[in-house]
């Protein structure tokens, strides 16, 4: 078998490993595509993570993978994940805080390890849909136990994720374009509908639609998991329906599944990926597109990772420093011939110079009238915003402003290119996601009602609570009006108090 996709890596390994079954595939870098060369799998169910892990480097090596390494997309095995919903913000402010609420929705995982994947903040393109952070949890032993048992058996376990972020990234390279959209993907042990809006992941339900493993889909409880993720989409979009449904399935499935899901959703119904591909082995795949993205989900610590080789390193550096040195010896070879060039000027050169000078000395006067009008123009604007932008800015701050929200400061401040505020607070709630939905929810708002402005959430860390049974977090947010750099402070007002509206 051999389909395409775009290049990632010269060659390499992927599997997607679930309770009930494991799928391996090889895949190699061809003429700058992923070409899926082979593709193994077992449909038994695994009674444990040890069995699984065997399980999983018999396939492995059954293909050839011994002394190589592998990309994972994992599901079950005590591991979960969450789309929560959370302020635009840097990773380094989000990842506390998603590790505090997967620790609070997922008590009971021993010696939790979380990661996430979240959209890029983009404020100057407010969205319909508050950003979406997809975060995962696995306990850390079942991580090294795989990690341990492949590296036993000459396998380097490179990187881990969960089938919804293996999900995000077929749907990047094979249906990017359209929005929303539902994605399909059938194999003879699991289901997977996954709904995306605005380019992200919203929902992801893993399910077996089968009475037993290998019997017949059971169209009845497939049709309503359809239906609901319509619904979803409908809801989170101000209704909008999805754009197409894509289908990944095994071929004596496919027609089946194309009838149910047009008169389910009722949409377009076209194939997830080349239509020869195996719904495993393109779930596998995902994990190696994740593992190249720069916003890719890793659940496996680094400790766990396989060492990298000295000889590799040492290739780079001395490639490096050949590049380096023919640089430097193009760079000197082409300032010498420019000094040499330049040494000997034409006549012809110097009397259009001349000319040219005599013609500016002309318009001179012209042009220091229209600089000083400018000025003058500026000068007005400016005053004018000075006067009449405070006002504004202000009411939009307290208008953004819910009842649980606290606001300790706020600052104004007229910079060289504009004006910019930075607001400073608390977000309370009867526990961390209530508060930080209060923070997520002022955030939005001076985001509408502030359109031109840039909003950056610059501060967020726990703060407590004053009362029993309450929860708070401290914020920051800077707000850039027309301000590319930071620049002469002419004039600033500053309110506080702490005041709960």
């Amino acid at each position: 078998m051999l389909w395409w996709l775009p290049s990632h890596g010269r060659h390499g390994f992927a599997a997607a490993l679930t309770p009930h079954g494991i799928d391996v595939v090889e895949h190699a870098s061809r003429a700058g595509k992923l070409s899926v060369e082979r593709h193994a799998r077992s449909g038994e169910a695994l009674a444990g993570i040890p069995e699984a892990a065997e399980r999983l480097a018999d396939l492995v090596e059954s293909l050839g993978g011994r002394g190589r390494r592998l990309n994972l997309v994992l599901s079950g095995f005590e591991s979960r994940y969450h789309v929560l919903e959370l302020p635009a913000a840097e990773r380094k402010l989000l990842a506390p805080v998603v590790e505090r609420e997967l620790k609070r929705l997922e008590p009971n995982i021993v010696q939790p390890v979380v990661g996430f994947s979240f959209e890029s903040p983009s404020w100057k393109q407010p969205k319909t849909v508050p950003p979406g952070v997809l975060a995962a949890v696995i306990p850390q032993g079942t991580l090294e136990i795989l990690a341990s048992t492949l590296e036993r058996r000459g396998i380097g376990l490179q990187h881990v994720t969960v089938i919804p972020q293996a999900m995000q990234r077929l749907y990047e390279v094979f249906c990017p374009a359209e929005d929303p959209a539902v994605l399909l993907l059938v194999t003879p042990e699991l289901t997977v509908i996954a709904a995306f809006v605005e380019g992200r992941v919203r929902l992801c339900w893993e399910s077996n639609v089968r009475t037993a493993p290998g019997a017949a889909i059971d169209q009845d409880v497939l049709a309503g998991r359809l239906a609901a993720a319509r619904h979803f989409v409908q809801q989170i979009s101000r209704g909008r329906v999805p754009a197409k449904v894509f289908l990944s399935a095994e071929p004596e499935e496919r027609g089946l599944l194309e009838d149910l899901t047009r008169r389910t959703v009722p949409v377009t119904c076209e194939p997830l990926g080349p239509a020869q591909a195996a719904p495993g082995a393109l779930l596998a795949l995902g994990a190696s597109l994740d593992a190249a993205a720069a916003d890719r989900l890793d659940l496996l610590p680094s400790f766990l990772k396989p060492s990298v080789s000295s000889e590799p390193r040492l290739r780079v550096m001395v490639a490096g420093a050949c590049a380096l040195a023919v640089g430097v010896a193009g760079w000197s070879a082409w300032a010498g011939l420019s000094r040499a060039a330049g040494s000997s000027p034409d006549a012809d050169d110097l009397t259009a110079a001349a000319a040219l000078e005599a013609r500016l000395e002309a318009l001179e006067p012209i042009l220091l009238e229209r600089r000083a009008h400018a000025a003058r123009v500026a000068l007005l604007r400016e005053l004018w915003d000075r006067r009449a932008l405070p006002p504004a800015l202000l009411e939009a701050i307290a208008l953004a402003t819910p009842p649980q929200v606290q606001l300790d400061t706020i600052a104004i401040e007229r910079l060289e290119r504009g004006w910019q505020a930075r607001v400073s607070g608390r977000g309370s709630g009867t526990h961390a996601a209530a508060a930080m939905g209060a923070v997520d929810q002022m955030f939005r708002e001076l985001s509408r009602r502030l359109p031109e402005a840039t909003a950056v959430l610059t501060h967020l860390s726990d703060a407590g609570g004053d009362r029993p049974g309450e929860t708070s977090v401290r914020f920051a947010i800077a707000l850039d009006l027309n301000a590319s750099a930071p620049g002469r402070q002419e004039g600033r007002a500053v309110s506080g108090g702490g005041n709960r509206r």
